[in-house]
């Protein structure tokens, strides 16, 4: 038999396998966009950690500068005091021994901005790194919405969003595997063109074939039943995986408003007692010292304690743009 055959053969997909895996692929697709969102949040997250680590140095720099020229006055008073016969030498050499402390808290500070403006780059770039910095202290009290609202915008944070859409695979994988049960159809068409003559010398017929096949599952416990418990299990856990993950990030939003609350109230204290009452005290101190009714070590410790006072206040500001930076990265814009 002298032949050229030309066919063509297709399996139909089982069931709704094509739009199945058409919702999959998007799912997929959307959990990629969702991993890229908290990518970018932690990213933020980061450099604003960074860009505080400076400014806490270096707002610490100039508070020390700022009281380095009282400690420098303290020592210029007792040396007229020391002069004049009116106090000891011990005050003169106590009053430059804190002077020389601060100056090492300077070297201390200087080496922690550098180190500091070097991680930074890390994150911007070296020229963005060296800009000077353009935000005071008192630009960190933002306002925070009310706590349901941000419990409510924790929901949509990406983590829970790649999470879901792990849900909606798993579910999208699950209904493949019961596409299993379902039967396969398949064609096969063919067409042959003969060449040569029959006997009587007629040309020969040419041949068109077509086949339609059934694949239909009857034994199904080893393979088809196998991969819908698999498949199931699988959509279980990333479930659990879900439940998870949003009671960690609840309690890290909880406890973020928690020492919001905190630093609110003691900023607000130093604001409107500490602060002011150590400066009171440094200054009556200073009179006293120069009356001759406060001792030397009474006038040290107010003014160490209004530098203390000062420098705490800064600590708790930035404290508090690091919770906010944490409030942001779980909850988004607020």
């Amino acid at each position: 038999m002298t032949q050229v055959v030309v066919g063509y053969q297709q399996m139909l997909p089982r069931g709704d396998t094509s739009a199945i895996q058409s919702r999959l692929q998007n799912t997929l697709s959307e959990q990629q966009q969702s991993s890229r969102a908290n990518r970018q949040r932690m990213i933020q997250l980061s450099v604003t950690q960074a860009w505080l680590k400076v400014y806490l140095q270096e707002m610490s720099e100039n508070i020390l500068r700022g009281n380095r020229k009282l400690f420098s006055e303290q020592v210029k008073i007792s040396r007229a005091l020391y002069a004049a016969g009116r106090k000891q030498q011990q005050n003169v050499l106590q009053a430059e021994l804190e002077l020389s402390l601060v100056d090492d808290k300077l070297h201390q500070v200087h080496s922690n901005i550098k180190q500091a403006r070097a991680e930074l780059a890390e994150w911007v770039g070296n020229d963005i790194a060296a800009l000077p910095l353009q935000l005071q202290g008192d630009e960190f009290n933002h306002a925070l919405p009310p706590d349901q609202q941000l419990k409510r915008q924790l929901l949509q944070h990406p983590l829970l969003q790649q999470k879901q859409k792990a849900i909606q695979a798993s579910e999208a994988k699950v209904g493949l595997a019961n596409t299993r049960y379902s039967p396969q159809w398949g064609f096969d068409v063919s067409y042959g063109f003969r060449q040569g003559n029959n006997v009587d010398g007629s040309d020969r017929a040419d041949f068109f074939s077509a086949i339609v096949s059934l694949d239909l599952p009857v034994f199904t416990e080893n393979r088809q039943d196998r991969h819908v418990s698999s498949a199931k299990a699988r959509l279980l856990a990333s479930r659990y995986d879900k439940q998870d993950l949003q009671r960690q990030l609840q309690t890290r939003l909880e406890t973020a408003l928690a020492n919001w609350d905190q630093l609110q109230q003691r900023l607000k204290l130093y604001q409107q007692q500490v602060l002011p009452q150590s400066q009171q005290n440094a200054e009556a101190a200073m009179n006293g010292y120069q009356s001759g009714v406060v001792s030397f070590f009474t006038l040290t410790g107010a003014r160490s304690a209004e530098l203390k006072a000062r420098l705490q206040q800064l600590q708790l500001q930035v404290e508090q743009a690091r919770v906010y930076a944490q409030i942001h990265y779980l909850v988004g814009d607020t």
